[in-house]
């Protein structure tokens, strides 16, 4: 899908854009994030 992740302090956060809107994931490891972002990208239509 693409996006960034990184880390807020010790906490994982996983960004991404869809159209106009900026979305995040925090707290799950990359793989997981990628899979709920992808979810969540899904209803941002």
């Amino acid at each position: 899908m693409g996006g960034y992740f990184g880390f807020d302090g010790d906490q994982p956060v996983y960004l991404f854009a869809k159209k106009s809107v900026l979305a995040g994931i925090l707290g799950l490891p990359e793989k997981e994030a990628d899979v709920v972002g992808r979810r969540f990208a899904a209803r941002l239509d």
